[in-house]
């Protein structure tokens, strides 16, 4: 990958002087990178440093589940399940902590439960807790 190739901020890098060059000589052989008017970069180094830019430079994949087109051949999404609702003294148990009682509820965000031993705040869609 030639530095022309790269992308803008990566040039920026190199162009600031963050690139350095290896304290080892180089071995014949091995792919030489030449930042514009900065240091010569080389070896598995230079590889490493653009993999990692690249991978700071790429968005990650949203958390919002993509919409159904009417003229798809696959069939929608089923829809998400009722969040089950569960009210102060409802005796549940979880899948960690075991048996507890509810003991306070906050509407559609979580529920706070005495595990006798421990307290959790367990937050919706609480799939590891089940009413009794």
């Amino acid at each position: 990958m030639l530095v022309n190739e790269l992308s803008p901020a990566v040039q920026e890098d190199a162009q600031a002087g963050h690139l350095q060059s290896r304290k080892r000589p180089r071995t014949p052989g091995t792919p030489t990178t030449r930042t514009p008017d900065g240091p010569e970069v080389h070896g598995v180094g230079c590889k490493r440093f653009v993999e990692q830019h690249i991978l700071d430079e790429m968005k990650p994949a949203s958390g919002a589940s993509r919409r159904h087109l009417p003229t798809s051949p696959f069939k929608p999404p089923p829809p998400a399940p009722p969040v089950e609702q569960f009210s102060v003294n409802d005796q549940v148990t979880h899948d960690r902590y075991g048996l507890g009682v509810v003991v306070e509820v906050e509407e559609g965000v979580a529920v706070i439960v005495d595990f006798r031993s421990q307290q959790e705040r367990i937050l919706t869609p609480y799939k590891k807790l089940h009413k009794l």
